[in-house]
């Protein structure tokens, strides 16, 4: 069965700063520019066939682009739990956008893995890569 991946649009990581904390800044929604690119996404879907199903994590950023391609498309929403990218403090404990881009750059300079006998605050590939294929298998 084919498939595609669309990234949710951009959001505004630092305007409400202290506001949230870990997993609370999935509560942000889409920024002005990511309402627009999700609407122009949907014309060029729509443009092509459209989709059969789209399938969602329930980030709000993600729920919010596929609440703007369904229903521009028609196309019926699954919400998946373990369907988020990548988690940058395991800790939930970030509060700003410096976290996870320190997390990153540490993600990259170990190739995805934890090294052997070690632990980072950051979600290993690994992990990531055990949600999206179990989400995939349902």
């Amino acid at each position: 069965m084919p498939f595609l991946l669309i990234e949710h649009g951009s959001v505004e990581y630092d305007a409400y700063p202290g506001r949230f904390r870990g997993h609370g800044i999935d509560l942000l929604p889409l920024s002005r520019q990511g309402v627009a690119d999700a609407e122009a996404l949907a014309l060029r879907l729509e443009a092509s066939g459209g989709l059969d199903l789209i399938v969602s994590s329930s980030m709000a950023r993600a729920m919010h682009t596929a609440m703007i391609l369904s229903w521009r498309l028609g196309t019926h929403v699954d919400v998946e739990l373990d369907l988020h990218e990548w988690v940058p403090d395991l800790s939930q404990q970030w509060s700003d956008g410096e976290v996870p881009r320190a997390a990153y750059e540490d993600l990259v300079a170990c190739g995805g893995e934890w090294p052997e006998g070690q632990q980072r605050s950051w979600e290993p590939h690994s992990s990531v890569r055990r949600r999206v294929l179990a989400v995939l298998a349902r």
